[in-house]
C-alpha cells in the first residue's frame, strides 16, 4: 500500500518534466524561427538595395537600351550571384539551384 503513492507523485513528476520539456523545446524552435525570419528580412533588404543599385548602374542601363549581351556580363562580372534579364528577354547570369524544401521527396 505504500507505494501507490510513491507510484502516483512519480506519475505526476514525468507529466510536468514532459510539459517543461515540450515548453523548452518550443522555446528553441521559436528562437530558431525569429532568427530565421530576421535573416530573411536582411537578405530581402540586401537584394532590394542590390537591384537598386543595378538599376541606376551606366553600363546595365547602357545594356537595357543597346540590347548588350557584353555590357550585361560586364555589369555582373563580379558576382556569381547576380542574374539580370531584360523584357526584350537578354538573360545575364546563372540560374541557382532552388533551395531547400520542407515538401518530402517523391
Amino acid at each position: 500500500m505504500t507505494l501507490i503513492p510513491l507510484a502516483a507523485a512519480f506519475g505526476a513528476f514525468g507529466a510536468v518534466l514532459a510539459r517543461s520539456e515540450t515548453r523548452t523545446v518550443d522555446a528553441e524552435l521559436q528562437a530558431g524561427l525569429r532568427a530565421a525570419a530576421a535573416r530573411y528580412s536582411e537578405e530581402v533588404a540586401f537584394t532590394d538595395r542590390l537591384a537598386g543599385d543595378l538599376a541606376q548602374n551606366a553600363r546595365v542601363r547602357r545594356g537595357v537600351e543597346k540590347g548588350n549581351l557584353e555590357e550585361f556580363e560586364r555589369a555582373i562580372g563580379t558576382s556569381p550571384l547576380l542574374r539580370i534579364e531584360s523584357k526584350s528577354g537578354l538573360r545575364v547570369g546563372t540560374i541557382l539551384p532552388p533551395g531547400p524544401s520542407s515538401a518530402p521527396s517523391p
